[in-house]
């Protein structure tokens, strides 16, 4: 078995094929990178256990560090309140912001209750090449201003292999 079918979702039992939708085509778009020589897999969680919990309405935020040259295939996350998070990443080569605004957690995430699926990766539809000096700011903010909120946001990529 190849090292990057672990980052392969038709792989997974949760995974439901509809053919022509997105899922599929996807994870198709992806495959160069998964099967190609050179890389492997890159699975980022954030925020770490002790941090997990954001207070009401509180933030948290990361820079990620990144091999300049891997790509960020896809993204996946939970939260423990129905009202969730929202994600704002920023590559800090260029302040380029991946999307215009914040993006509520389950349009990123895959999340998709009426079919059992729980935390699926939601790939993006072309990989996003990291480039020098391959750092990304990563923001979660909690969107419930009465409560506490534990969340997890995961980025899932590949990176050139080191020697």
């Amino acid at each position: 078995m190849n090292i990057h079918d672990s980052l392969d979702p038709r792989l997974c039992p949760q995974y439901r094929d509809f053919p022509g939708r997105y899922p599929r085509l996807a994870a198709e778009g992806a495959a160069e990178l998964r099967e190609a020589e050179g890389f492997e897999p890159l699975i980022i969680a954030m925020p770490e256990a002790p941090n997990a919990t954001l207070a009401a309405g509180a933030s948290y935020e990361a820079r990620v560090g990144f091999l300049p040259g891997s790509y960020i295939l896809g993204f996946s996350g939970s939260s423990g309140n129905v009202l969730g998070f929202e994600v704002r990443i920023e590559d800090l080569r260029d302040n380029a912001r991946l999307w215009n605004r914040a993006i509520f957690y389950r349009n990123i995430t895959g999340l998709v209750p009426a079919l059992g699926i729980q935390a699926p990766v939601f790939y993006l539809p072309k990989p996003r090449l990291i480039l020098e000096p391959g750092v990304l700011s990563v923001r979660l903010r909690n969107l419930n201003t009465a409560a506490a909120n534990v969340v997890q946001f995961v980025l899932f990529g590949v990176q050139p292999c080191q020697p």
